[in-house]
């Protein structure tokens, strides 16, 4: 599962074997970003039960995202590896 975060949101897209989409959309919010995304992100990898996590490497050199998108990826890292063990 492929998860990109944005500064409205997030989209996702869910794949199973080698090349079929399963799941995919985008969450638009206006909330609370943060915790609104991650609490939807959480809904959605309880639904696929992803075997991967694919994100963004929020801290490549070159790659300019925003405070607030680099605390939502630390907390989807933490997020993803409570569920993983859950499995």
């Amino acid at each position: 599962m492929a998860v990109s975060l944005s500064s409205r949101g997030f989209g996702y897209a869910a794949m199973e074997g080698n090349n079929q989409l399963v799941d995919y959309g985008k969450k638009v919010t206006e909330k609370d970003k943060n915790a609104w995304s991650l609490t939807h992100i959480g809904k959605v990898i309880d639904r696929s039960q992803p075997n991967v996590l694919v994100l963004q490497d929020v801290h490549a050199k070159g790659t300019r995202r925003a405070p607030r998108i680099k605390e939502l990826h630390r907390k989807v890292v933490a997020l993803a590896k409570k569920h993983k063990s859950g499995w």
